[in-house]
């Protein structure tokens, strides 16, 4: 049985790049694999408690690597719950190159998270992640 870690967060405004790394290879081959679909060209960005150094601590993610000029990702499997009980299968990721700070997590999903659980800036969801790696 999967082991779980589970965050609570606040949905926060990105810089409105997600959606460029989503749609380009090779990261929209890989999150179409995963999510078993296209992703939505965005991600949703969540800030947490932690620092996600200290989350992969706690819950070991998969760290995939995309070669020459593409970055690296730490990437669980898990789910997005928002306060009216609406779920999401996710997968969340931090990306190693980022510009924003060590606690903002980011979702994706093949689905707009923001519409599809009626999220908006500010909004409180919890973050189920699977430890152990989105491969496992």
């Amino acid at each position: 049985m999967s082991r779980e870690l589970t965050l609570r967060g606040k949905v926060s405004k990105g810089f409105g790049e997600g959606g460029k790394y989503v749609t380009r290879e090779p990261y929209l081959e890989y999150f179409a694999k995963e999510l078993g679909g296209e992703p939505f060209p965005g991600t949703l960005n969540v800030s947490v408690e932690y620092g996600f150094e200290e989350i992969a601590s706690l819950c070991p993610p998969t760290k995939v690597e995309f070669g020459a000029g593409a970055g690296a990702l730490l990437v669980w499997r898990g789910e997005i719950l928002a306060e009216d009980g609406a779920v999401s299968n996710v997968l969340i990721l931090r990306p190693l190159l980022s510009r924003h700070s060590p606690n903002i997590i980011e979702a994706v999903s093949p689905a707009n998270l923001r519409k599809c659980l009626g999220l908006r800036n500010g909004s409180i969801v919890t973050l189920k992640l699977v430890c152990g790696g989105a491969d496992d």
